[in-house]
């Protein structure tokens, strides 16, 4: 995306063979992190395993729509990528969106989905965003426990992707990608 992007700008010169090698192999990365993915849920949710749980939470359960939206939007992305008549800039940008789309629900699966089920007998950290109710005395109160993030991390997010905003620009102004007379 960022490549298409600079090439529309004008600061990079890049033949679009090269653009569609970059679409292939995200195609392969893609296809690739799918068959793990399915490996994983085969070997979770094989008959008379224990993690059929885990597999129904992410099928069906409460990160459903995380899971869905990186299986569809991964598998779309690999038809793009290796559909020669879809390869125009515009679709490897959308395929380019939705692999990293997909990536983020995957993280969030990862991540949400490991607060889920305990793995402890004993309970976990207590913040304001983990308290579900204070009703029924401090037995009841951690009984629904389940993670969110905090304001924190919310600004530690912002945070990265804002240095990564801030190098991209920085990279922009200060390194000599726009083509000049004297490089040709």
């Amino acid at each position: 995306m960022v490549v298409i992007a600079l090439r529309k700008a004008g600061y990079l010169e890049l033949d679009q063979s090269f653009v569609v090698k970059m679409a292939k192999l995200l195609g392969v990365f893609v296809c690739v992190d799918l068959y793990f993915f399915a490996c994983d849920l085969l070997t979770e949710g094989f008959p008379g395993g224990h993690g059929v749980e885990v597999v129904s939470m992410l099928t069906t359960g409460p990160l459903a729509p995380f899971f869905w939206i990186e299986v569809v939007g991964c598998a779309l992305t690999a038809i793009v990528c290796f559909t020669p008549k879809l390869r125009t800039n515009p679709l490897i940008v959308a395929a380019g969106l939705l692999a990293i789309v997909g990536i983020f629900c995957k993280r969030v699966q990862l991540l949400v989905g490991g607060f889920q089920l305990p793995n402890l007998d004993y309970a976990g950290p207590v913040s304001p965003y983990t308290v579900t109710g204070w009703e029924s005395g401090m037995t009841a109160a951690y009984q629904g426990m389940v993670y969110f993030p905090t304001p924190l991390e919310f600004g530690v997010t912002l945070g990265v992707i804002g240095l990564g905003a801030l190098l991209l620009l920085v990279g922009l102004k200060y390194l000599p990608l726009k083509p000049t007379e004297k490089s040709h």
